[in-house]
């Protein structure tokens, strides 16, 4: 009886580890879906060295008020992917 009820602890215990890991990956990869989407991207353009990455997230500059004016002045149009 007593290994029995032990060994249901094991079991829940393992459970939830496992739980909690798996919230933890659900929750990084939606925090960080454009860093991971940016890495993805990486491509090697030719044999010296070169690669090519698009950047998917929004600027920094977008994401600050006081800068409204300089993109109006730039004529600059930043968009969000």
């Amino acid at each position: 009886m007593k290994k029995a009820k032990v060994m249901k602890i094991v079991r829940i215990t393992i459970f939830s580890l496992l739980s909690l890991a798996l919230i933890l990956l659900i929750t990084a990869v939606i925090i960080f879906r454009n860093e991971l989407r940016t890495l993805a991207s990486l491509k090697k353009v030719d044999d010296y060295g070169m690669y090519q990455m698009t950047y998917y997230g929004c600027p920094v500059i977008q994401k600050e008020p006081r800068f409204e004016a300089l993109l109006i002045l730039l004529h600059k149009e930043v968009t969000c992917f």
